[in-house]
C-alpha cells in the first residue's frame, strides 16, 4: 500500500460478507519471502466482522485472490501518522480550535 501512496502508514480491512456463504475465492494473502529465496503465503479467510490491520510498508506485501462466485464486500481503510498529511479534526485532543 505504501508503494502506491507514500502517506499510507497503516492499512485495515473489515469484512462485510462471509467466505463460503456470500462468495467463493477472494482470500487475502500476505506474501512472505523465506530465507531459501522462495515465497510463502499466509492466507486470511474473509469472515463478516473480521478486522485485518497491518503496517503498510514493504514488509507486508499482500494480494487478494480472485472471487470465483458471488460478491465479496469489504471496507478498506488507510491511515497516516503524518501531521502534515493528516486531516484536521476539530475538537480532537491536540487539534486547533476553530
Amino acid at each position: 500500500d505504501k508503494a502506491n501512496i507514500a502517506s499510507y502508514d497503516f492499512s485495515a480491512l473489515i469484512y462485510l460478507s462471509d467466505h463460503g456463504k456470500d462468495f467463493e475465492g477472494g482470500a487475502f494473502a500476505f506474501c512472505d519471502r523465506v530465507r531459501e529465496g522462495g515465497w510463502v503465503n499466509r492466507v486470511v479467510e474473509p469472515r463478516r466482522g473480521r478486522l485485518v490491520a497491518f503496517p503498510s510498508g514493504p514488509e507486508n506485501l499482500h494480494q487478494v485472490r480472485t472471487v470465483t462466485h458471488g460478491t465479496r464486500y469489504v471496507l478498506a481503510m488507510w491511515f497516516t501518522i503524518s501531521r502534515e498529511l493528516g486531516l484536521e479534526v476539530h475538537g480532537a485532543p491536540g487539534a486547533p480550535s476553530a
